[in-house]
């Protein structure tokens, strides 16, 4: 892989591929947003 140590976008960014079926990404997706939002109230606590 790619050496991406010190590359900034490499660790503000949440990649996913798409070529998984509809429901794998659903799921993905909203566990994504389940994570995202812990960290926004726990931040703003």
């Amino acid at each position: 892989g790619v050496d991406v140590s010190d590359y900034k976008h490499a660790h503000e960014c949440i990649r996913m591929s798409i070529a998984a079926d509809e429901q794998t990404l659903t799921d993905g997706i909203a566990v994504i947003g389940e994570v995202v939002r812990e960290l926004y109230d726990e931040a703003s606590s």
